[in-house]
């Protein structure tokens, strides 16, 4: 309860004016007001663009991919795209090698038999060539949605697949009646060394993987092998021979070619391992190996018969023992050192037993001395630089 301050009157604790005099009733409590209202600015809004429109896909359209006309990139946009993010993954996989995995080995084997076997068995054996082509490029396309789909979990089957369809496309289109002429085998040849060239290059979701590289390099020796070879040899039989016998007969020397370019491979796998690209590396030392094998046993027979074949294998080692060396290649190496070691009691035959034990083991001690001798100078610091690069990891 309280007072009037002007008459003294009882007033209610709810009155606002005096019922005695009139006056105001000044209130004891503190008067709580609103704050001042700021009014808000609408700044205009940008009109709204398409949901599917990001600002990747703006930087590609101002690059020049067109549209088409819906605010989504045009096919050159996305080509675009997709060669800018194969590059992007391009370097690192060239650069490493995967680590075993037992799943993957399963999957190379499924995606090489797959396609394989599925064409073996749907088609006879006059069936059109067309349906080869057919399926062998909807097999391809398969794979690599299945990469798309779910990226790193098939990955081996999907690139067997795709070294195997590709070039199973390509002479099925160049096949005229199911057979083919030099020109067309050329043709072939050509179109599956480049296509999986293009798809290591720039496919985004295969791109940088070795497995491509190693097949296109094949596709690519091949065509330079068989082009070597004169045309009137590719046609067929001469005389009974095959085509190592029309070289020879041609060339009057062995397969030399092969031994050249599978020197010339492995010279470029430790060219790259030298500078860190491994997984690239590994698809020219595999062809590599091949064709220094497949050189070396055809030229054995021209270089002195067994013992000169046991002196190219040891070269052959060394070769790449030294690769394996460079680059940390535990195969290489190791194979290298087989080679050496089948090599010396080969290249040490003689007529007689002993003659060729005391030989064998002058050749390996001699190697022995060789090697440690080496060492001892690369580690005292006075081996010239090439030698120490040699021995360096």
């Amino acid at each position: 309860m309280s007072t009037c301050s002007k008459c003294d009157a009882s007033l209610v604790d709810d009155d606002v004016f005096c019922t005695a005099c009139g006056a105001a009733v000044e209130s004891s409590q503190p008067v709580i007001t609103d704050p001042p209202v700021t009014p808000k600015v609408v700044e205009p809004t940008a009109a709204p663009t398409s949901p599917s429109t990001s600002i990747r896909e703006d930087d590609h359209l101002a690059a020049g991919a067109t549209s088409n006309g819906s605010g989504s990139p045009g096919f050159k946009g996305l080509v675009q795209r997709g060669i800018e993010k194969a590059v992007s993954v391009r370097g690192l996989r060239m650069s490493v090698r995967p680590e075993p995995n037992l799943w993957q080995v399963i999957y190379a084997v499924v995606g090489s038999l797959a396609p394989l076997s599925l064409l073996a068995l749907i088609l006879p054996d006059d069936g059109p060539t067309i349906l080869v082509a057919l399926l062998s490029l909807l097999m391809m396309v398969g794979g690599l949605f299945l990469e798309n789909k779910f990226p790193g979990q098939f990955t081996a089957g999907v690139l067997a697949t795709t070294v195997l369809t590709v070039p199973l496309f390509s002479l099925a289109i160049t096949a005229s009646g199911g057979e083919w002429s030099s020109g067309r085998f050329i043709v072939a040849l050509l179109f599956s060394g480049v296509a999986l060239l293009l798809l290591y290059l720039f496919e985004p979701h295969v791109a940088g993987f070795t497995p491509l590289l190693g097949g296109a390099v094949a596709w690519i020796v091949s065509l330079v092998i068989y082009t070597s070879v004169p045309s009137y040899f590719r046609g067929g039989e001469l005389d009974g021979g095959t085509i190592e016998s029309y070289v020879r007969y041609s060339y009057g020397s062995s397969l030399a070619l092969l031994l050249i370019l599978g020197l010339v491979a492995l010279g470029g796998a430790f060219a790259l391992d030298r500078k860190g690209i491994h997984g690239a590396s590994t698809a020219l030392l595999v062809n590599g190996i091949a064709l220094m094998m497949l050189g070396l046993a055809a030229v054995a027979e021209d270089v002195g018969g067994s013992n000169g074949a046991g002196v190219g294998l040891i070269l052959g080692g060394l070769v790449l023992v030294v690769i394996g060396q460079s680059g940390g290649r535990r195969f290489s190496l190791w194979f290298g050192g087989s080679l050496i070691f089948i090599g010396i009691p080969v290249a040490a035959a003689q007529d007689s037993a002993s003659g060729t034990a005391a030989l064998c083991l002058v050749l390996a001690f001699g190697l022995g001395f060789g090697a440690f001798s080496i060492k001892k100078v690369i580690d005292g610091g006075s081996a010239p630089s090439w030698l120490s690069a040699l021995a360096e990891r």
